[in-house]
C-alpha cells in the first residue's frame, strides 16, 4: 500500500454491524454503513471514505469496463442491486470506515459479501482481499462468485477502524463488496464475559471472599471450578457459585507459602467462557525478639510492641517490675496484629531477671593531710569485685578543707552496683565539668551533682531539656549538701543553649532560561560553611522546570541542611489588544492588569480620563510581576473632540423650497440626520428639532438644531373710506394681530408695530405684514379705499329779477348727491337749501 491516508468514514458502504450486544438468542452483530442509493462514479458510499483513487458504487448494468475487457460478474449481490467497486492497479483503491458504540472486550460478529473480478482475455486471476479490523489483518484468497465473509472479533476500544484493501496484481482487477446478512452467518460469536481479578493473595487462617461478575449473559449461567493442584478445591466454600470464600486453615504454624491456580468456567444459553486466577497463600512470619538482659534493680520493663523484624502486636504480660522477680524466669506470649503481607504467627519467649551484686569496702570516714601525701584506693572490694575509682588516689595537697566523693565503678557494670563514699579532706576549691554551649536538639542533659572535688550537692535545674531554651542562657546554681565543709556553699554557672541554625542564602527562586550561570556560595550569610550537591546553577543546562540544590554544613555546630528550590522558565512577552487611537469624548479608559496571555503586572497608568489628554499621546508601560517576562510599551493618541459645523437657517418661510440636509458638515465630518429634508409648505407652522449624529470614525458628538417653518399670516383687515373727494381721512385697521408682528404700507420701506394706517386717500394699498422673529417671511394683502360719489348738477332754474326796487330774482339748483351743500359765491359760503332768492 502506498500513500495510505485514513479519514474517519461514516455514511456509505453497507456492512451490517450492530453496535450493541443484543439479548435473547441473536448473535452480537455490529452495524455499519450500508451500500445503497444511486450508482455513481468516483464516489464513496455514505459513511465510507476513499484512500488514494476513489472507489465507486455500481449496479450490474452500468459497471464500468474498458473496451479491452469484460468483468466476470454475472449476478446481482445477494443483498441488493448496488455494490461497491474497488479497482486494483499499481496504486490500489482502498475503503475504510469507523465502527462506533462498541464495548471493549466483548465479542462481535461482522459479515459482508464479496467477489474478485478479473478482466478477460488478459487474465483470469482476480485480486485477493485484505481486511484490516482494529489493527488486525484478515486475508481472503480470490473467489469468483458472491461469498459471505464472517469475522468474530473483540474490539480493543469503543471505536475501531475497518479498512478494505485489494491486493495489487500486475494484470489489474477489482473487487465488488456488498452488505452482509447477519442472519445467514454460521459463526456464533460469544458476547459472554467474565469480570474477575486474576491474582489474589491471603494469609493462612484468614477468609478470602472471591468476587467475579458474569456480563452480557443470555439465559441461565452455570459455574464450574477446577484447580491445580486439585486439593485447592477443598478450600473453597462452594464450587458451584461465582463468588465463593477461600479459607486455608493452618493453626499458627510456620508455613513457607503456596499458591493455587483455579480455572473458572461460566456458561450461558449460547456459549461458555473460561478464565484462570491464582490464589497465593502467603508464607507466615515468626516475630523475632532479642530481649535485653534485665537486672532486678532496673525500673519497670515493658515488653516491646514491635518485633525486631518489624511486626506489631501485644504480649500476654505487658510489663513487669524486675525488683519483684529477682532471679526468676518470666515466660510470655506475643500475639501479632493482622498483617496481610507478613502473615505473622504467635510466639513464646522467656526473660531471666538477674539478681543484684553489691560492691563493699572498708574505708576511713576521713583523711587528713598528716596521713601522707596520697591515699591509694583498693582495686577490688571485699568480695573480690574488681573495678575502678573515680580517682586512683587521693592527693592530699589537692584537697583543702573538703570532702572527697569516691565512686567505685565495677568493670562489669551489669547488675553490679558500684560503691560510693565520702572521705573528708580539708579543701577550699570547687569545680565542675560542664559544657559552655549545647544545641537545642541535644536531648536531655543530666548534670553531675558531685563537684570535681567530690562534694555532694544539687542543681536548681537538673536534668536540663535544651529544647525548652532556645538561644538563651540558663542560670545554673549548685547547692552543697548539709554536713560537708562549711566553706563550700554553692556554685553558679551560665549554660548557653543554641537553637538549630538555618543557613541563610539570598538565592533567586525564579530564573529565566537565558540567565547566566550562578555559582553557589560555600558560606551562608550567617557564616555557616558547607558544600552543595550542585556546584553552580546553569539555567540553559538544567532546562525548564522546578529544580533544587542541597547545602550540607561541614561543621559540627547546630546548623541543619538547607534545600533551595528554584524554577527555570522561558521568558514571555505580555500580549494586550489595545487601540492606537481614542476619542476625548469617551469615558474613563481603564487598563487590565492581566495580559491576554495571563501575565499579571502593573501599568504606569491604571486608568485615565480621556478628556484630560485631549490632543495628546499617552505613553503606557506595563511591568510584569514575574522576572521572566518582558515589559510592554504602547502609545495611545487621544483625538481632539470636534463639532460638526453647518450653516443652516433659523427658519424657513412657507413659500421656501424644500431644504435637503447635507450628510457632511462644512468641516468634513460625515454622519446622518434624524430627518433627511424639511418641506416648509407641508409642515408650515411647526418647529422642527434636528439632530446630526457623526459616524463613529469621527471624534465628534451629536449636534442639535431648531428650525421654525413659518406659516402665511392670514390677517383680518377693516377699512374706513375717505369721507369726501380729495379728503385724506381713510383708515385701514388690522385685526387679530400677534404681538410680535409689524406692518408696512409703502412696500416694506418703513415698518410699524401699530396695526392702524390712517389719513389715507382713496386708492389701492398693499399691506405688508411680518413677524419680527422671522423678518424674511412677508405676507401681502391688497386693500381698496373708495372715495364718495361727486355731486351732479342736473339743472339750474333761474327766475330773473322783475323789479328794480326789490331783489326778486331766484336760482334753484337741481342736483343729485348725498348731504349736498350749495354755494353761489365760489365756495365762500355754503347752504343746505338748493334755492337762492332775494
Amino acid at each position: 500500500m502506498t500513500n495510505l491516508r485514513f479519514i474517519t468514514l461514516l455514511n456509505s458502504l453497507s456492512f451490517l454491524i450492530m453496535l450493541q450486544v443484543v439479548d435473547a438468542q441473536m448473535d452480537p452483530c455490529v452495524d455499519y454503513p450500508p451500500i445503497d442509493g444511486p450508482t455513481c462514479y468516483v464516489c464513496a458510499p455514505a459513511g465510507w471514505d476513499n484512500f488514494d483513487t476513489p472507489a465507486e458504487v455500481f449496479d450490474l448494468d452500468n459497471l464500468c469496463c474498458s473496451s479491452l475487457c469484460t468483468y466476470n460478474i454475472q449476478d446481482l449481490s445477494p443483498t441488493g442491486g448496488t455494490f461497491m467497486h474497488i479497482q486494483t492497479a499499481t496504486s490500489p483503491e482502498m475503503m475504510g470506515t469507523t465502527l462506533t458504540g462498541l464495548a471493549a472486550g466483548a465479542e462481535y460478529l461482522i459479515t459482508f459479501y464479496w467477489m474478485s473480478l478479473y478482466c478477460d482475455p488478459l487474465s483470469t486471476t482476480g485480486p485477493d482481499l485484505i481486511i484490516t479490523l482494529d489493527g488486525e489483518e484478515y486475508y481472503y484468497e480470490a473467489v469468483y462468485d458472491w461469498e459471505l465473509i464472517e469475522i468474530c472479533f473483540t474490539p480493543s476500544a469503543t471505536e475501531v477502524d475497518l479498512i478494505l484493501n485489494p491486493e495489487t496484481i500486475p494484470s489489474g482487477g477489482a473487487l465488488v463488496v456488498d452488505t452482509g446478512d447477519c442472519l445467514e452467518a454460521t459463526l456464533e460469536c460469544c458476547a459472554l464475559q467474565l469480570d474477575i481479578e486474576e491474582t489474589w493473595s491471603v494469609c493462612p487462617d484468614q477468609v478470602l471472599s472471591i468476587f467475579g461478575e458474569a456480563q452480557n449473559a443470555v439465559g441461565n449461567v452455570s459455574v464450574t471450578w477446577d484447580c491445580n493442584p486439585s486439593s485447592g478445591l477443598n478450600y473453597l466454600s462452594d464450587v458451584s457459585i461465582l463468588n465463593p470464600e477461600f479459607n486455608y486453615f493452618l493453626g499458627q504454624e510456620q508455613f513457607q507459602g503456596t499458591s493455587f491456580t483455579y480455572s473458572i468456567t461460566i456458561e450461558d444459553d449460547l456459549c461458555e467462557v473460561e478464565k484462570f486466577i491464582v490464589v497465593e497463600v502467603l508464607p507466615t512470619t515468626e516475630p523475632q525478639f532479642e530481649l535485653p538482659d534485665v537486672c532486678a534493680d532496673d525500673g519497670s520493663y515493658a515488653f516491646p510492641l514491635i518485633s525486631d523484624n518489624g511486626i506489631s502486636g501485644t504480649w500476654l504480660i505487658e510489663d513487669i517490675e524486675p525488683e519483684d522477680l529477682s532471679g526468676m524466669t518470666v515466660m510470655n506470649t506475643f500475639f501479632p496484629e493482622e498483617d496481610l503481607f507478613l502473615c505473622p504467627i504467635q510466639v513464646q519467649d522467656q526473660l531471666f531477671i538477674d539478681p543484684i551484686q553489691y560492691s563493699m569496702f572498708e574505708l576511713p570516714e576521713y583523711l587528713c593531710h598528716s596521713d601522707g601525701p596520697t591515699y591509694l584506693l583498693p582495686e577490688e572490694d571485699i568480695n573480690n569485685i574488681e573495678g575502678t575509682w573515680n580517682i586512683e588516689e587521693i592527693i592530699m595537697e589537692e584537697y583543702y578543707n573538703a570532702s572527697v566523693n569516691l565512686i567505685f565503678t565495677p568493670y562489669d557494670t551489669y547488675c553490679t552496683e558500684g560503691y560510693e563514699t565520702t572521705i573528708a579532706v580539708w579543701v577550699d576549691s570547687l569545680s565542675f565539668i560542664l559544657p559552655d554551649t549545647v544545641c537545642q536538639d541535644a536531648g536531655l542533659i543530666l548534670l553531675d551533682s558531685i563537684s570535681n572535688e567530690g562534694y555532694l550537692g544539687s542543681w536548681n535545674i537538673n536534668p536540663i531539656d535544651p529544647s525548652e531554651y532556645q538561644d538563651s542562657l540558663i542560670s545554673l546554681k549548685w547547692y552543697a549538701a548539709n554536713g560537708q565543709n562549711a566553706c563550700i556553699d554553692s556554685f553558679e554557672y551560665q549554660l548557653h543553649v543554641t537553637g538549630s541554625v538555618d543557613p541563610i542564602f539570598s538565592l533567586p527562586a525564579l530564573l529565566c532560561i537565558e540567565d547566566p550561570s550562578i555559582l553557589l556560595p560555600l558560606t551562608s550569610k550567617n557564616s555557616i560553611s558547607g558544600t552543595w550537591d550542585l556546584a553552580e546553577i546553569d539555567p540553559g543546562d538544567l532546562g525548564e522546570g522546578i529544580h533544587s540544590a542541597l547545602f550540607v554544613s561541614d561543621s559540627t555546630n547546630c546548623s541543619i541542611e538547607y534545600r533551595h528550590e528554584f524554577e527555570i522558565v522561558e521568558a514571555s512577552v505580555p500580549e494586550f489588544m489595545l487601540l492606537d487611537t481614542l476619542c476625548a469624548l469617551d469615558n474613563l479608559y481603564t487598563l487590565n492588569n492581566i495580559s491576554d496571555n495571563g501575565i499579571s503586572g502593573q501599568w504606569n497608568i491604571d486608568a485615565f480620563e480621556l478628556q484630560d489628554f485631549e490632543g495628546q499621546t499617552v505613553a503606557l508601560e506595563f511591568q510584569p510581576d514575574i522576572d521572566c517576562a518582558e515589559p510592554m510599551f504602547h502609545s495611545i493618541f487621544v483625538q481632539t473632540a470636534q463639532v460638526a459645523e453647518f450653516s443652516l437657517p433659523e427658519y424657513l418661510c412657507w413659500n421656501d423650497p424644500e431644504l435637503f440636509l447635507p450628510n457632511e458638515s462644512e468641516n468634513n465630518i460625515q454622519g446622518a440626520w434624524n430627518v433627511n429634508s424639511l418641506n416648509p409648505e407641508e409642515d408650515a407652522g411647526m418647529q422642527i428639532a434636528l439632530t446630526f449624529t457623526p459616524d463613529q470614525r469621527h471624534c465628534a458628538g451629536d449636534v442639535n438644531f431648531l428650525i421654525d417653518l413659518v406659516d402665511f399670516a392670514s390677517l383680518s383687515l377693516n377699512t374706513i373710506n375717505p369721507t369726501d373727494c380729495g379728503t385724506a381721512d381713510g383708515q385701514i385697521v388690522i385685526e387679530n394681530v400677534d404681538l410680535d408682528f409689524e406692518f408696512s404700507i409703502d412696500g416694506g420701506m418703513n415698518w410699524q408695530t401699530l396695526n392702524l394706517f390712517q389719513d389715507l386717500s382713496p386708492g389701492l394699498y398693499e399691506i405688508y405684514s411680518r413677524s419680527v422673529l422671522f423678518p424674511d417671511c412677508i405676507s401681502i394683502s391688497n386693500v381698496l379705499l373708495e372715495s364718495p360719489d361727486a355731486p351732479e348738477i342736473e339743472n339750474i332754474n333761474i327766475s330773473p329779477v322783475t323789479s328794480c326796487l326789490v331783489n326778486n330774482g331766484r336760482i334753484k339748483v337741481l342736483a343729485s348727491g348725498v348731504n349736498l351743500e350749495y354755494s353761489i359765491d365760489n365756495g365762500q359760503s355754503w347752504q343746505f337749501d338748493d334755492e337762492f332768492s332775494g
